[in-house]
């Protein structure tokens, strides 16, 4: 197994396939007897997810930043030209923005998704830790008997 495959990602990999790819993974293994590494390994991908929420949501500010001084651009520029070029690229930014905002959905909701699937494992860890605590068996007291 190739780790490292140029031509694979070349031009970024598919976020969305990525998701789906590792929740396959998660449902697939849900019934493994070790939830704790599952978790770990859940929350290390999702930090990875959170990671690159936060820099769409930088570019998509950013975007909403060039989207705002472009529309100005077009309100005040004393030239009828002008104002036809800034209008032009102002429905290209705007195309670009709603892009990006579709993107940024998307993560968002698949993050907090994610934090769901990481609730119910902790929930399983916990369950399973306080099985291991508990004793095997109580002390039989029926065999009890008390002198009277």
């Amino acid at each position: 197994m190739k780790l490292y495959i140029r031509d694979e990602d070349r031009y970024g990999i598919d976020i969305k396939k990525w998701a789906w790819e590792h929740e396959a993974y998660m449902k697939q293994h849900e019934d493994d007897p070790d939830p704790e590494a599952l978790l770990r390994w859940h929350m290390a991908k999702t930090r990875e997810l959170q990671h690159e929420r936060l820099v769409h949501f930088l570019v998509t500010f950013l975007t909403v930043l060039a989207v705002m001084f472009d529309f100005a651009l077009v309100l005040f520029l004393p030239s009828a030209t002008g104002a036809a070029v800034a209008a032009i690229v102002l429905i290209g930014l705007l195309i670009l923005l709603a892009c990006y905002m579709y993107h940024y959905f998307v993560l968002e909701n698949t993050v907090q998704h994610w934090y769901r699937i990481a609730d119910r494992l902790h929930d399983r860890v916990v369950a399973q830790r306080q099985r291991e605590q508990a004793p095997a068996s109580y002390p039989d007291t029926t065999a009890i008997h008390t002198e009277e």
